[in-house]
């Protein structure tokens, strides 16, 4: 059985360097990876910043710090297109069919901050994942508690992410890297 651990992308501060958020969520991977039982870690997320911030894949960066922290290379699958929490679940999900041929059998096991794991889960349940979660506590102010809830919420009624909503979030974060 093949168990698969996935780090959802966070952000990156100044010319590509990874922010204390998605070293958090590294350093959760990293312990659960260290735990056993996972055969593969999946690190995902594309461009979604502006060349000036970001000139490569978060996915990429992630998987540096992985490879400088003991993991090998040859257990490291990388999702470099992803611009949000869908496309994270949708493009790991097509990797892990080209990957494999099918779905792995085993589980797969999400790392993100707490809120945001939630709304990957619904996702990944959607698509038939045999899915848990390895949350990264957090505190968060009122008002990113209020719009994680509303993104919840959007999750629910449509976890794939194909409304209008979602759409032109993806086009607008897709333009601003060309800008």
């Amino acid at each position: 059985m093949t168990n698969i651990l996935v780090i959802l992308g966070e952000t990156v501060v100044k010319k590509d360097v990874l922010s204390d958020t998605s070293i958090q969520r590294l350093e959760k991977g990293l312990g659960v990876w260290h735990g056993g039982g996972y055969s593969r870690i999946v690190v995902t997320g594309g461009i979604f910043l502006p060349r000036t911030i970001q000139t490569r894949p978060i996915a990429y960066i992630m998987r540096d710090w992985l490879l400088d922290h003991g993991i090998p290379r040859d257990v490291i699958l990388v999702e470099e297109f992803s611009v949000d929490t869908y496309e994270n679940i949708r493009f790991v999900d097509a990797l892990l069919l080209k990957e494999y041929g099918s779905m792995p059998k085993g589980i797969i096991t999400l790392v993100s901050h707490t809120m945001h794991v939630k709304r990957a889960y619904m996702s990944a349940r959607e698509l038939g994942w045999r899915v848990t979660m390895a949350p990264v506590r957090s505190s968060v102010g009122i008002m990113q508690s209020i719009k994680e809830r509303a993104m919840r919420v959007m999750h629910h009624k449509d976890p794939l992410g194909y409304n209008r909503f979602s759409r032109w979030n993806r086009a607008r974060r897709r333009k601003a890297v060309v800008s």
